[in-house]
């Protein structure tokens, strides 16, 4: 890695790619301003006819197996639901992983159970974290993006083998209008701007500045604008083409598995992004095609309201976050006596696991001190870091496991392995 794909990696968790650009499908949207006009009843009723289009045209007459990844949010379920339109529960694998307890590992039994789907769940506390775990995603990666956030995908693979379909939610939420920018600054933000909020939502490590001290995060991203497209403002547009292409992507499309995109169907496409702005915001519209279409299954938990239906209502929603919070504290005070990991962990609590487990313990604190011998990055002292952590007056899980997963990805673009 040079300099700039070094502090790179250390503000966003991955090296930007220099052939980044937005999908395809979305820079070829075709520009419909009928929804303009429509009430929201016929734009939730074109959003279920888009959705079921784009399930039956990626399957239309193939009878290849499927394998749905099922967590505790939407995308997934939505995919899981579309499907069972047209295919037998029979036909359908689902897998779950995660932590015992938590919302993505419990909720994504709880469907799969629901739907009688052949499923599997693999209990992350299980899983070893070894350096050839790591060396293994790191090459499935171009060893350019963060590390230890990744699928058992060696057991899946086992347990899957690699002749199936796998149906991913990649670009699910994003396109519905998760990372939208707020109302003020929704219209049209200059590609300065659009730089500076990029930095400022996708920072990777929030809780200690690794940051070189005469770099500007800013100048890290394009200084020009990238390819054009209507239907996107520039902060969307950085969004699609550099956080979700050079870093969700490689980590959630692992291997060369036959993966179908159903939210990169030009149907689902063409109707997401033609929508008014107000009804991608905080996924409004996509939330009320789901409940549209398959008020059943979204009748179930999802980590988007806190554990609770896709239908909930304010005042519940109110009281649960009240009840997130005493328990998070709760939790707090106790936790170096009892761990009982945040209901919202994805994979497992590295802030924990770090101290608790010793896989997680030898592996991150062996690749520290290879990393410290490089002598790369003498602004961050790392010790101090890992010192501070492991004697509990910090939290620095985040640091850590980037520092670390930086060492392997270095080791690997050395020395890659045959």
């Amino acid at each position: 890695m040079n300099k700039k794909e070094i502090n790179q990696f250390l503000a966003f968790g991955y090296i930007i790619d220099e052939n980044h650009s937005i999908p395809k499908e979305i820079a070829n949207i075709h520009k419909d301003d009928r929804f303009d006009v429509c009430n929201e009843d016929e734009i939730v009723q074109a959003g279920v006819q888009s959705w079921r289009s784009a399930i039956q045209n990626i399957l239309a007459d193939d009878d290849q197996e499927i394998v749905v990844p099922l967590s505790g949010g939407l995308d997934s379920r939505a995919i899981l639901a579309g499907l069972l339109e047209f295919k037998s529960h029979k036909m359908i694998y689902t897998f779950t992983f995660g932590l015992p307890g938590t919302f993505d590992y419990e909720i994504g039994n709880l469907v799969a159970n629901f739907c009688k789907t052949n499923h599997h769940s693999y209990n992350l506390n299980e899983y070893p974290y070894t350096y050839d775990v790591l060396e293994q995603i790191s090459q499935l990666t171009s060893s350019n993006t963060m590390l230890f956030h990744h699928a058992p995908i060696s057991l899946i693979n086992r347990d899957f083998g690699t002749d199936k379909a796998h149906w991913s939610g990649f670009m699910g939420d994003p396109l519905a209008g998760s990372h939208l920018p707020p109302p003020s600054e929704a219209s049209e933000p200059s590609w300065d701007q659009a730089r500076k909020y990029f930095v400022e939502k996708n920072i990777y490590c929030r809780s200690i500045s690794l940051k070189y001290p005469d770099i500007n995060y800013i100048n890290l991203l394009p200084r020009s604008p990238l390819g054009k497209c209507d239907s996107i403002n520039y902060a969307e547009c950085l969004d699609f083409a550099i956080r979700q292409q050079c870093y969700v992507k490689p980590l959630v499309l692992l291997g060369e598995l036959d993966y179908k995109l159903p939210f990169l169907h030009q149907n689902w496409v063409d109707f997401i992004l033609n929508v008014p702005y107000w009804c991608r915001r905080n996924q409004y519209i996509y939330r009320k095609v789901l409940l549209k279409a398959y008020p059943k299954l979204f009748s179930l938990p999802v980590k988007n309201n806190g554990g609770l239906p896709l239908n909930a209502k304010p005042w519940q929603l109110s009281s649960q976050n009240i009840i997130w919070i005493m328990r998070s504290l709760f939790e707090k005070a106790l936790s170096r006596w009892v761990h009982q990991p945040p209901l919202g962990t994805n994979f497992i609590d590295f802030n924990e696991g770090i101290r608790r487990r010793d896989d997680l313990n030898k592996l991150v604190s062996s690749l520290l001190q290879d990393l410290i011998k490089r002598e790369i990055i003498d602004w961050i002292d790392i010790e101090d870091i890992w010192n501070k952590h492991i004697h509990r007056k910090a939290n620095y899980a985040d640091a850590l496991t980037l520092l670390a997963s930086l060492e392997v990805n270095l080791k690997m673009k050395k020395d890659p392995r045959q």
